[in-house]
């Protein structure tokens, strides 16, 4: 006598009409227990940091409105990650270089700060709806901001 398992016919005949959902089930499943959790950092911007977005938005509206067709201009900024300062360390040792002031206090070396890194763009002015004026926006932005073109979102302004 053979050992083997029969599969009821009601069940291979909901196997049968339902494979294609369940095979997109199974693998959403795999998924889901396979991706882990790689969630995106949360970084805290600081006021400082606002400000500065707050002023290259203000520098980059001002440039914008001197372009042919560009006309009154907004611009919105997103950051990815803020400035940060990158400190000294002593050869290749974790330990940073430190000043100690005249007062005593301790200070840490500063080598070099890293730029704000931007997320995206938007620009509402007068001539979004020009592509001529688009691509120069988007050109402009780009070199500005370091921001890829498919971030940068530009749109008519409403009168």
């Amino acid at each position: 006598m053979k050992n083997s398992f029969i599969i009821p016919e009601y069940i291979k005949a909901f196997s049968y009409k339902y494979k294609y959902p369940l095979i997109v089930f199974v693998l959403g499943i795999i998924i889901v227990i396979f991706s882990g959790n790689d969630t995106e950092k949360i970084e805290i911007i600081s006021d400082a940091d606002m400000d500065r977005v707050h002023v290259m938005e203000m520098q980059i509206k001002n440039a914008l409105e001197k372009i042919e067709g560009v006309g009154k201009t907004e611009v919105i900024l997103s950051l990815k990650s803020s400035e940060q300062n990158i400190y000294a360390k002593e050869g290749d040792e974790k330990a940073e270089i430190v000043i100690v002031n005249e007062n005593g206090t301790q200070k840490a070396l500063i080598e070099y700060t890293e730029s704000p890194v931007f997320k995206g763009a938007l620009i509402v002015c007068d001539g979004g709806d020009n592509s001529k004026v688009r691509l120069e926006i988007t050109e402009a932005v780009k070199a500005l901001t370091g921001i890829s073109s498919q971030n940068i979102i530009i749109t008519k302004m409403k009168k």
